[in-house]
C-alpha cells in the first residue's frame, strides 16, 4: 500500500512538472497544410509533454501595457518563423520550449524549417519530404522533433490527409487562432452535418460553452478563445485564465489575469502585478509597462542587468514612452548583442541617432539593418542619408539607388539621390532625380529644400545646387526665391543648357503673374462621365468638367478649386473643394474630379453651380451653371451619378446602366431580389447565423428568401448616405454584410 501510495505521488509531480512545449501553426503557402502538421505534432508529443497546440499559441502571448492600450511585442517587426522570433514568444509565454517553422515548396519538394526555442538556445531544423506525401513529413517531423526534445520516438501513427473532414477540422482550427469563434462554429457545424466526429464534436462545444461563458474541457483554449468573444467579457476571461493557471507551470496565464484585472482597473491589479513579477522576467517586465503607466518613477537597473528577449524588448519600449533615451539605447544595444538577426533594434538605434545627429552611429546600425532585410527601401533610403551627412557620397548614392530600385514610389529616396548627384556636379542627372521624386508627389518635401540650402554652404563651388533649390521653390509656389535661386545660379559658373533654362524661368518668374481662367464649355451632369438631363433632383450627385489654362504662359504648379451649390440669394448649401496639382509647364489643364451632392432635403426652384478656381498671387477665376431642381431622385438614380456600380454573383454583369436612369426604384428592387433568391443557397453554406437587427435568428438562405423591397431600399439608402462613389461591387457580398452588421428595422 505504501509503495503504491508513493507511486501515485511521483506520478502526480510528474505531472504537474512535466516540460510543456507550445506548437504554433507553421506558416504556409498552404495555410491548412501548415496547421494540419502543427496540430498533428501536438497529438504526437501531449502524452509524454504538456502540450499547446496551434489554436491557442498564437493567442497565448500576453501583451504589455502601453499609452493608448496594449501592445504585442510581436508587432515589433518579428515573425514567429524565425530563430528570434521562436525565442520571444517562449520568452513572453514563460515556456520550457516553443516550437515555430514554415513550409515551402521547392522542386516537387515539401520543406519544414523548424525553431525550436529553449532558455539558451533555438535549435533549427529542416525537414523534408515529396511534395504528394504530407504524411511522410509528419513522420520525420516527430523522428527529428523527438531527438531535438532529447525523448523516444512517440508511438504514434498518423496521416494529413486534407481531402477528408480533417480539412474542416484544421480549418476551425486556422480560424480560432486568428478569434474568429462563430466562423469556426459554422464550419464545424457544417462538417459535422455530414460526419459524425469526435474531435470537431468537442471543439465545437468548447466554441459553444465559451460564447456562453460555460465551463470546457480545455482551459487553454477556453481562456484564449473568450479574449475573441464579441464584446469582450472581462471577469469571464480572468475567470477562465485564473482555471488554466492553476491547471499549469505557464505564467503567462497569471500574466494574463494581471492584464485584465489592470484593464478593469480594479484595485487587486497592482497585487497581481507583483506576483507575476516574481514568476518569470518578462512578469517583472510587464509589471513595469504597467507600473509606468500608473505614473510610477522606474529603477531600470534590474531590467538591464537581464539577458531575457522579451524583458529587454519591454523595457526598451517603456523607456520610450517614458523619453529616457539611455535606458533605451542600453536596451536596445544589449538586445542587438544577444539577438543579432533581429532588426528592430537596429532599426530604431537609427533613429535615435539620427535624432541625436550622429550619422556614423546610425550608417553602422542601418547597415546591419540592410544586411537583415535586405528587400526594405527604408533602411536603404536612410543608410544613404547616413553617408551623406558622413560625406561618404558614392555609398550614399549606391544606397539611394537601391532603395528607388526596391520601391519607385520611395520619393525621399529620389530626394538623397539628387542631393549626392548635385553636390557631386552632376546637374543633368540630379534634376532627373529630383524630377522622378515630384512624379511621386508633386507635393515638395520641406527637409528635401532644407538639405539643398544647407549644401549652399557645404558645397559652396558646386553652382548646380542654386538650380536644384531654384526648382524646388518654383515647384512650391516660391516664385521670388526660385527667381533669386537661378540668378545665383548664373553668377555662380553655369552649364549649358541649364543656362539658358534658367534666363527663361527668371524671365517667366519676374513677369506679371498670368491670369488663370476658365475656358468655354465648361460642363456638368450626373456622374464623372456627366451624363445630361433635363432637370436635376435632390439627391444626385454632380459632376463638372472644365478647361484651366492661361493666355499665353504656364500654370501654377497648384491651385485650388472649389464648387458650390447656391441659391437665388448666393447663400451656399452645400460646398466642395480640392487641391489640384498641375504637371510642369502645361499651359492648359482639364479638372474633371470635382463633385457636389444636392441635398435630399432641397425644394424644388432655381439653384446655381458656381466654380471658382484659386491659385497663388491673389488669382481667380470662376464660372456658373443655373439648373432647375424638381423632385427626389430615386435610389437608381443616385447610384448611377455616384458612379457606383453594382453586380451579380455569377457573371459579373451590371444591374443596371445609364440608359436605365429614369427608372423607377421597382425596376432595381426587383432585379435585386431576383438575385437574392437565385443565390439563397450560396448564402446558406457561406454566411453565419444572424446575430443581431432586424434579420436575428436567420440563416444566410432565409435572409436572402425574406427579404423584401422595403429591405432592399433601406440597404440602398445605408449606401447612399455615406461618401461612397466610383466602385463597383457583388450586391450580394454588400447585402449579407449590411445584414449581418445586424441593421435595426427602419422606422
Amino acid at each position: 500500500m505504501r509503495l503504491m501510495i508513493l507511486l501515485a505521488l511521483y506520478l502526480s509531480l510528474a505531472t504537474a512538472f512535466a516540460e510543456n512545449l507550445i506548437i504554433y501553426p507553421m506558416e504556409s503557402q498552404d495555410a491548412l497544410l501548415g496547421y494540419a502538421l502543427s496540430d498533428k505534432l501536438t497529438e504526437a508529443f501531449e502524452p509524454s509533454l504538456e502540450v499547446i497546440g496551434p489554436a491557442v499559441a498564437p493567442n497565448l502571448e500576453a501583451p504589455i501595457i502601453v499609452d493608448g492600450g496594449f501592445l504585442s511585442l510581436r508587432r515589433l517587426n518579428i515573425s514567429t518563423a524565425s530563430p528570434e522570433g521562436s525565442s520571444l514568444v517562449r520568452s513572453v509565454i514563460g515556456a520550457d520550449k516553443v516550437l515555430t517553422g514554415s513550409i515551402e515548396f521547392v522542386n516537387g519538394q515539401l520543406e519544414a524549417r523548424f525553431f525550436l526555442a529553449s532558455a539558451n538556445k533555438v535549435d533549427r531544423f529542416l525537414v523534408t519530404a515529396p511534395e504528394d506525401d504530407p504524411s511522410l513529413l509528419l513522420s520525420r517531423s516527430i523522428s527529428r522533433l523527438a531527438m531535438r526534445l532529447d525523448l523516444s520516438r512517440p508511438d504514434y501513427q498518423a496521416e494529413i490527409d486534407l481531402s477528408t473532414n480533417y480539412a474542416d477540422y484544421v480549418r476551425a482550427l486556422a480560424l480560432l487562432s486568428f478569434g474568429e469563434l462563430t466562423e469556426a462554429s459554422n464550419a464545424l457545424e457544417t462538417a459535422l452535418a455530414d460526419t459524425p466526429d469526435e474531435k470537431m464534436s468537442q471543439l465545437l462545444a468548447n466554441i459553444q460553452a465559451v460564447q456562453v461563458g460555460a465551463e470546457g474541457s480545455d482551459a487553454a483554449l477556453m481562456a484564449t478563445m473568450s479574449l475573441s468573444n464579441t464584446p469582450v467579457d472581462e471577469n469571464l476571461s480572468v475567470s477562465y485564465f485564473e482555471a488554466f493557471a492553476a491547471q499549469t507551470d505557464l505564467p503567462v496565464a497569471q500574466t494574463w489575469v494581471a492584464t485584465l484585472r489592470a484593464s478593469q482597473e480594479v484595485e487587486t491589479a497592482a497585487d497581481t502585478w507583483q506576483q507575476v513579477a516574481e514568476l518569470y522576467p518578462f512578469g517583472k517586465a510587464a509589471q513595469a509597462a504597467y507600473l509606468a503607466q500608473q505614473g510610477e518613477e522606474l529603477d531600470y537597473t534590474e531590467l538591464l542587468a537581464s539577458d531575457d528577449f522579451a524583458t529587454l524588448l519591454t523595457t526598451s519600449f517603456v523607456a520610450k514612452g517614458q523619453e529616457n533615451t539611455v535606458v533605451e539605447k542600453q536596451a536596445l544595444t544589449k538586445l542587438s548583442k544577444l539577438q543579432p538577426t533581429y532588426v528592430y533594434p537596429f532599426e530604431r538605434l537609427s533613429f535615435i541617432a539620427f535624432d541625436e545627429e550622429e550619422p556614423l552611429a546610425a550608417g553602422k546600425a542601418l547597415a546591419i539593418a540592410t544586411r537583415l532585410e535586405p528587400t526594405s527601401d527604408l533602411y536603404w533610403t536612410n543608410l544613404g542619408w547616413s553617408y551623406y551627412l558622413l560625406g561618404v557620397l558614392d555609398k550614399s548614392e549606391e544606397a539611394s539607388v537601391r532603395a528607388t530600385e526596391l520601391n519607385p514610389a520611395q520619393n525621399i529616396a529620389f530626394f538623397n539621390l539628387g542631393l549626392a548627384r548635385v553636390v557631386t556636379g552632376r546637374l543633368a542627372e540630379a534634376m532627373d532625380a529630383y524630377a522622378q521624386a515630384i512624379a511621386v508627389d508633386p507635393e515638395v518635401d520641406d527637409e528635401a529644400v532644407n538639405d539643398l540650402v544647407n549644401a549652399l554652404e557645404l558645397y559652396p563651388n558646386q553652382a548646380g545646387v542654386h538650380y536644384a533649390l531654384a526648382s524646388l521653390y518654383e515647384q512650391e509656389g516660391q516664385r521670388e526665391k526660385a527667381a533669386e535661386q537661378y540668378e545665383l545660379y548664373l553668377t555662380a559658373g553655369a552649364e549649358a543648357p541649364f543656362d539658358r533654362n534658367a534666363q527663361q524661368r527668371i524671365a517667366i518668374l519676374r513677369a506679371p503673374p498670368a491670369a488663370i481662367e476658365i475656358s468655354e464649355g465648361a460642363k456638368f451632369g450626373l456622374g464623372s462621365s456627366l451624363i445630361v438631363t433635363p432637370t436635376i433632383e435632390a439627391g444626385d450627385r454632380l459632376y463638372g468638367s472644365f478647361e484651366l489654362f492661361t493666355p499665353g504662359a504656364e500654370l501654377p504648379s497648384s491651385v485650388n478649386a472649389m464648387i458650390r451649390l447656391q441659391d437665388g440669394s448666393g447663400n451656399a448649401l452645400a460646398e466642395n473643394t480640392q487641391a489640384i496639382e498641375i504637371p510642369r509647364n502645361a499651359i492648359g489643364y482639364v479638372i474633371d474630379s470635382l463633385s457636389i451632392d444636392v441635398p435630399h432635403d432641397l425644394e424644388a426652384g432655381t439653384y446655381q453651380l458656381l466654380v471658382e478656381v484659386s491659385a497663388s498671387e491673389d488669382r481667380q477665376t470662376s464660372t456658373n451653371f443655373d439648373f432647375e431642381l424638381v423632385g427626389q431622385a430615386t435610389a437608381l438614380r443616385q447610384l448611377i451619378s455616384r458612379n457606383i456600380t453594382m453586380t451579380d454573383l455569377e457573371t459579373n454583369s451590371p444591374f443596371y446602366g445609364a440608359e436605365d436612369l429614369n427608372q423607377d426604384d421597382s425596376f432595381l428592387t426587383d432585379k435585386l431580389l431576383a438575385e437574392l433568391k437565385t443565390t439563397a443557397d450560396a448564402a446558406e453554406e457561406a454566411l453565419p447565423l444572424a446575430e443581431t437587427g432586424r434579420f436575428a435568428g436567420l440563416t444566410g438562405a432565409e435572409i436572402f428568401n425574406n427579404s423584401t423591397a422595403t429591405d432592399i431600399l433601406d440597404f440602398l439608402s445605408t449606401l447612399l448616405s455615406g461618401e461612397t462613389g466610383d466602385a463597383s461591387f457583388s450586391f450580394v457580398d454588400a447585402y449579407a454584410q449590411w445584414a449581418l452588421d445586424g441593421t435595426e428595422i427602419s422606422q
